[in-house]
């Protein structure tokens, strides 16, 4: 009976160590890194506007004006957002750290 105690343990390990890790990049990575995940959002919504940037008088203004909305917005509450969107998605995850958690603690049991 103590041997499947390593299995047990297992599951639990894997399942709290996805569930960390998880909750740290969407509650806790995010609200970090907002200047940075600003500039990479700036860049990649321009990316799709390459011929009204290019445009005289009003491409500039075009750029100015993404970067100002884009500055408003709190990826805190972005972050927040797509964790609770993603929920049984992330969920499936943290089971699958629990799967892997029993299978070595399996693997440990029979050696």
């Amino acid at each position: 009976m103590g041997h499947w105690l390593m299995v047990v343990i297992g599951a639990a390990i894997g399942y709290l160590t996805n569930a960390i890790a998880i909750r740290m990049a969407f509650l806790w990575l995010i609200p970090r890194k907002q200047e940075e995940m600003r500039r990479g959002l700036v860049e990649g919504i321009k990316q799709f506007l390459p011929k009204y940037l290019q445009l005289p008088l009003i491409g500039d203004k075009i750029e100015k004006d993404i970067e100002s909305i884009v500055s408003q917005y709190d990826l805190t509450e972005l972050g927040k957002q797509l964790y609770r969107a993603g929920r049984r998605e992330l969920l499936g995850i943290e089971l699958l750290g629990a799967l892997v958690g029993a299978l070595v603690g399996l693997v440990g049991m029979l050696l």
